[in-house]
C-alpha cells in the first residue's frame, strides 16, 4: 500500500510537466493551414444564375440570382456613360457594400449562399444602350416593348455583352438630341464577290471611330450565301455580329450559289459605310445598272469594279457565262521533222510541243513502212508501242513536249520526198529540216514557199549571157561554148578567181592594141610585167577551180530560210493534219567528180591552146624595148671628165 500511494504522488508531481508539450507544434501548424485554406470554389465561388431585365421606354429593371459558395464579390453588368443604376437592393437591403475598381467595372460583396439582388435606375435619352456581361449569367430573360436586344441566342444565353436598340428613337423637341458620352460607332464594311469556278464573298468589318464600346449590328446576307467562318451566327439571313471594345478589325468568308442575277442593297443602319467590289474570273461575263461605278481597275491594273454606296442604294449585277464555242480539246504549237536519209534507210524524229486541256490519248498516223524506236514525252522515254501504223500518245491536261523516232527501210533517190505523217490536228509552226548527206550532189529543191532555194541555176542564167557577150569582143580565140564550159567550171572557184581569169584572157586578147597605142617603151615593158604576173594569177585561179572541183564538194548556191547544202529548211506557219511534204532531187556526189574530171580534162587541153595564142600574142613586138634616153645618161655618167676644165661651161 505505501508502495502504491508513492506512484501516485509520483504522477501528480509530473503532471504540469507533460501538460505543458501538448498540443505539438506541428499539431498547431496543421490546423492553421486548414484553418486558412481558401474555399475549394475560389475562384469561382459565384455564379448569376438567372438575370431578368425589364427596360421600359425611361426606367430599366434588373434581377440577379447569386449563389455564392463562400463569401465572394461578383462583377455587375453596368457600364458608367451607358447605363448606372440608381437604387441597389440585395435581399432587400438597399445599402450593400459596392466597390468601383480603376477600370470602371462595380462589384457587390454578397455572402455564401444564395442571394436576390435587384438593380434600377433611369436609361437617359439614349437610343442605344450596351451592357457588358464581366460575369456571364447562366441565363438572361429580357421583357420590354420598347428596346430590341441583341447578345442572346434563341434559349436566352448570352453572348459577351448585350446591346439595347429603342425601336423608337426618343424626341426631344422639334429635332433628335445629341447623346452624351462617346461618339457613336462608324464601321467600314468591304465585301467582295469572287466570281470563279466557285462563288464566295470576303467580308472585312474596320472600325473607323475610336475604340473602347462595344459593337453590336446585323449584316443581311446575300440569298443563298453561306457563312463558313466559324463562331458567327447567322439568324434569319442576317449576321449578327458583335465586335468587343478592344477589337477593331473583323473578317469572314462565305460561300454564295450561282445566280443569273444579284442585287446589292446597303444597309439603312447610318453606322456602316458600305463597299462593294467584284472580282470577276474570266469564265463569267456580268453587266450591271443602277449605282455608277467610283473604280474600275485596283492598283495593280487587274480589273475590280468597286462602289460605295449609301444607305438605301442599289446595284444589279446580271452574271452570265458566256458559251464556249466549239474547237479542238488538243493543239500543236510547235512540230519539226528532221529527216536524215541514208543509202538505204531513213531516220526521221518529230518533235512537237502540244497543249491539252484534257487528259487521254493522242494517236500519231506515221508513215507506210515505219518502224517506231523510241518515244519522249518532256524528256523522258515512255513504253509506247507501235499499232500498225499508229502511235498512241498519253496526254495530260496543260503542256507537254513530245518526241518520236523512227526508221524506213528506204534510202534516198534521185528524187527523194520527205515523209507524209499525220499530226491528227492541225498544227501551227511546222518545220522541215533534211540533211541529205556529203555524198550527195542536190540539184534542184521543191517545198513549201518559205524554204532553200538552189540558186545555180540562176547564176547560168548569167553565165550564159556572158559567155555570149564575151564571145561578141572578139578579141580572144575562144568561142562562145568555150565561154560556157569555162564558166560553168568557174561557177565552183571563187568571184575573185573567176574575175582574174576573165581578165587575163581579155587584157592578153587586146594586148595588140595596148603595144601599138604605147609610145612610151617603159610603159610598154610595165604593160608585159603586168602581163606576166597576171597570167601567173590567172594560172593560179584555174589550179584552185579544178583542185576545188575534184576535191571539194559542189557550191550549188543553196540560200533561204537559214539553209545550206548540208541541212535544208522548210517552214509552214500554218499546217493541216498532214502537212506539206518537200521533194529534193539528186544524184551521188560521184556524178559531180566525173563532171569536174572532164571539165578539168577539156580545160588542160583547151589551156594549152590558150598558152599558145598568148605566147604569140606575148612576143608580138618584142618581150622587152631599151630605152634610148635611158641608156645615153648611163653612158654619159660613164665617161664623165675628171677635170673642172672639162666641165661644160653651162
Amino acid at each position: 500500500m505505501p508502495r502504491f500511494i508513492a506512484v501516485v504522488l509520483l504522477l501528480l508531481l509530473s503532471w504540469p510537466a507533460f501538460g505543458a508539450s501538448f498540443p505539438p507544434a506541428e499539431l498547431l501548424q496543421e490546423l492553421s493551414q486548414r484553418l486558412s485554406k481558401p474555399a475549394e470554389c475560389q475562384p469561382h465561388c459565384a455564379t448569376i444564375q438567372h438575370l431578368e431585365i425589364k427596360a421600359g421606354a425611361e426606367q430599366i429593371q434588373m434581377q440577379l440570382e447569386v449563389y455564392a459558395g463562400d463569401q465572394s464579390a461578383i462583377p455587375l453588368p453596368v457600364k458608367e456613360g451607358q447605363w448606372w443604376p440608381a437604387e441597389y437592393r440585395l435581399d432587400g437591403d438597399s445599402n450593400p457594400v459596392l466597390m468601383r475598381d480603376s477600370q470602371g467595372i462595380l462589384w457587390i460583396l454578397v455572402s455564401e449562399g444564395q442571394h436576390l439582388l435587384e438593380l434600377s435606375g433611369p436609361t437617359s435619352v439614349r437610343s442605344q444602350l450596351d451592357l457588358p456581361l464581366p460575369l456571364s449569367p447562366a441565363r438572361i430573360k429580357v421583357i420590354s416593348e420598347e428596346w430590341v436586344v441583341n447578345g442572346l441566342d434563341e434559349n436566352g444565353v448570352p453572348e459577351q455583352q448585350l446591346q439595347l436598340i429603342r425601336k423608337k428613337q426618343v424626341e426631344a423637341g422639334s429635332g433628335e438630341s445629341l447623346e452624351p458620352g462617346v461618339l457613336p460607332p462608324l464601321l467600314e464594311v468591304t465585301r467582295i464577290l469572287h466570281f470563279g469556278i466557285e462563288w464566295s464573298v470576303d467580308t472585312h468589318i474596320r472600325r473607323i471611330s475610336p475604340p473602347g464600346s462595344p459593337v453590336t449590328l446585323n449584316l443581311a446576307l446575300l440569298p443563298g450565301e453561306a457563312v463558313i467562318t466559324s463562331g458567327l451566327e447567322v439568324d434569319s439571313g442576317s449576321l449578327q455580329l458583335r465586335l468587343p471594345a478592344n477589337q477593331s478589325e473583323l473578317t469572314f468568308t462565305s460561300k454564295i450559289t450561282p445566280v443569273e442575277q444579284i442585287i446589292l442593297s446597303a444597309s439603312d443602319d447610318k453606322r456602316l459605310s458600305e463597299k462593294w467590289q467584284l472580282d470577276v474570273g474570266p469564265v463569267w461575263h456580268i453587266d450591271f445598272e443602277g449605282l455608277p461605278v467610283i473604280h474600275h481597275q485596283d492598283s495593280s491594273g487587274a480589273w475590280l469594279p468597286t462602289w460605295a454606296p449609301w444607305p438605301g442604294e442599289e446595284v444589279n449585277v446580271n452574271i452570265s457565262r458566256p458559251i464556249a464555242k466549239k474547237g479542238n480539246l488538243l493543239t500543236i504549237d510547235k512540230s519539226m521533222l528532221e529527216v536524215t536519209p541514208g543509202r538505204r534507210v531513213t531516220d526521221s524524229k518529230l518533235s512537237f510541243e502540244l497543249r491539252a486541256s484534257r487528259g487521254g490519248q493522242h494517236k500519231i498516223q506515221l508513215p507506210s513502212g515505219a518502224v517506231l524506236r523510241s518515244v519522249k514525252i518532256d524528256g523522258v522515254a515512255q513504253p509506247v508501242r507501235q499499232s500498225g501504223g499508229t502511235v498512241s500518245i498519253p496526254v495530260r491536261p496543260g503542256k507537254q513536249k513530245v518526241e518520236l523516232n523512227w526508221r524506213n527501210e528506204q534510202g534516198i533517190g534521185l528524187v527523194y520526198q520527205t515523209p507524209a505523217v499525220d499530226l491528227g490536228v492541225e498544227s501551227v509552226n511546222h518545220s522541215i529540216q533534211v540533211k541529205p548527206g556529203e555524198d550527195r550532189w542536190t540539184l534542184f529543191l521543191f517545198g513549201p514557199s518559205m524554204g532553200p532555194a538552189v540558186l545555180f541555176w540562176s547564176m547560168m542564167v548569167i553565165v550564159v549571157l556572158l559567155a555570149f557577150i564575151l564571145a561578141r569582143i572578139g578579141t580572144t580565140p575562144l568561142k562562145w561554148y568555150h565561154w560556157l564550159l569555162l564558166g560553168i567550171g568557174l561557177t565552183q572557184a571563187s568571184l575573185f578567181g573567176a574575175v582574174i581569169i576573165v581578165a587575163w584572157l581579155l587584157v592578153v586578147g587586146q594586148r595588140d592594141q595596148i603595144a601599138t597605142s604605147l609610145e612610151n617603151d617603159n610603159i610598154y615593158n610595165l604593160t608585159q610585167v603586168a602581163i606576166v604576173i597576171l597570167t601567173v594569177m590567172a594560172l593560179q585561179s584555174l589550179f584552185d577551180a579544178i583542185r576545188f572541183g575534184l576535191l571539194g564538194l559542189p557550191e550549188m548556191q543553196i540560200e533561204g530560210n537559214h539553209s545550206s547544202s548540208q541541212v535544208l529548211k522548210w517552214y509552214l506557219d500554218r499546217a493541216g493534219m498532214v502537212p506539206d511534204s518537200s521533194t529534193l532531187i539528186s544524184v551521188p556526189l560521184l556524178y559531180d567528180r566525173l563532171a569536174m574530171l572532164a571539165w578539168a580534162l577539156w580545160l588542160a587541153f583547151a589551156l594549152l591552146g590558150w598558152l599558145k595564142w598568148s605566147w604569140r600574142v606575148f612576143e608580138r613586138h618584142g618581150f622587152w624595148k631599151r630605152s634610148g634616153p635611158v641608156l645615153k645618161i648611163r653612158l654619159r655618167r660613164k665617161n664623165a671628165p675628171t677635170d673642172d676644165k672639162d666641165k661644160d661651161p653651162q
